[in-house]
């Protein structure tokens, strides 16, 4: 991970950024590593700050919401947060990123 942290930030096509930290992310939830998923998810947020996808808005929001129920538990605000996330994700056919919902 640190090394492919180096690699971009010595610059590389856009996919990379987008698709590395999407894959970050879903290492770090499957660790359980929190801090981890969060920091892959503010660096995929910055990278798409001035030209937003909801692709990567999608995969920055579920980072956040699991690393907060993770850490906090499962609030009904929380859950009804969870629920809407699942329904985007349906639509967006992003169903591989279900499974943790």
């Amino acid at each position: 991970m640190a090394e492919a942290d180096r690699l971009l930030s010595e610059g590389a096509v856009s996919h990379n950024h987008l698709l590395f930290r999407r894959d970050a992310i879903e290492v770090s939830i499957d660790a359980d590593d929190w801090d981890g998923a969060e920091r892959y998810a503010t660096a995929l947020e910055a990278y798409t700050r001035d030209e937003p996808l909801p692709w990567a808005e999608f995969y920055v929001r579920r980072a956040r919401l699991l690393s907060s129920i993770a850490r906090q538990g499962a609030s009904p605000d929380a859950l009804a947060q969870l629920a809407q996330l699942r329904g985007e994700g349906e639509r967006r056919g992003l169903l591989h990123a279900l499974a943790r919902i």
